[in-house]
């Protein structure tokens, strides 16, 4: 039957090999980009205290900025209990050395709070600076994970869409076979002619030819295109010719169809 109309069960068969390909590969690019979420939302809060860090260097990189951390260090509690510490070791230092009073000892023990302060700041500064590599860093992981999977999931519909250009390619080719394998089986038949009653509609009865009826028939919807319905639609009922004369009727890919010369040449020796 598939090798008259051109169907049967394989017909398809390249085209759901490539659907099974595709579903193959849509469902990796769904993993591809479930990774890229679960991976992004881990450095995420990386990337955000990085970019939280660079406005604080930013503040910070002006005279403006720097005297407002300044006077935030200063105004902390531990802050003026290192003054005090720092400023009791300075002052046994010049004790020692019995310059309490000098000009150089008053400006070793007036740099005190101005150092601690900017050692502080610069402490500070230095970690922020770290947290904002950390978030650059991030960031480029993300970016490059992101271009990574970009790549594998553009692959990914490389071969689906060559999967599915090869299954077309696969269906048309045996398609083609299918045609070739028609024309080959009708060419081996010779005088065989269809005639199943299934492959014909509106048929009228318009003669008889020894005890047979002589019918005239549309062939079915079906049939069109096919080698079929370049057939005469003018002839006998297989099924009516077998009940009487089977050794004239035999079944080709499911279909009954009669040997008319050899059918004729017994009906004329009898009549």
């Amino acid at each position: 039957m598939s090798g008259i109309f051109g169907g049967g069960g394989s017909g398809d068969a390249g085209a759901r090999a490539a659907e099974a390909q595709a579903a193959a590969n849509r469902a990796a690019t769904a993993e591809l980009r479930r990774q890229f979420g679960v991976t992004q939302g881990l450095l995420e809060p990386f990337r955000a205290a990085g970019e939280r860090g660079i406005s604080t260097l930013e503040e910070a990189s002006t005279v403006e900025g720097l005297d407002a951390r300044l006077q935030k260090i200063f105004g902390t509690e531990t802050f003026g209990g290192l003054v005090e510490e720092r400023g009791r070791a300075v002052e046994g230092q010049l004790a020692a050395s019995g310059q309490t009073r000098s000009g150089t000892g008053l400006a070793e023990a007036a740099r005190v709070p101005t150092d601690l302060g900017l050692a502080i700041e610069g402490l500070l500064t230095g970690r922020t600076q770290d947290i904002v590599t950390g978030g650059q860093n991030a960031a480029l992981g993300v970016a490059g994970f992101g271009s990574q999977n970009s790549q594998s999931i553009a692959n990914i519909l490389q071969r689906t869409g060559s999967a599915q250009g090869q299954g077309i390619i696969t269906d048309q080719q045996a398609a083609a076979q299918r045609g070739q394998n028609t024309l080959n089986t009708v060419a081996a038949l010779g005088s065989i002619f269809f005639s199943d009653p299934s492959l014909k509609e509106n048929a009228e009865e318009i003669g008889e030819i020894g005890d047979l009826k002589i019918y005239e028939w549309d062939w079915i919807d079906r049939v069109k295109g096919t080698i079929i319905e370049k057939m005469s639609n003018m002839g006998f009922m297989a099924n009516e010719v077998k009940a009487k004369y089977p050794q004239f009727v035999q079944e080709v890919c499911g279909f009954l169809a009669i040997d008319i010369p050899s059918l004729l040449d017994h009906l004329e020796a009898n009549a």
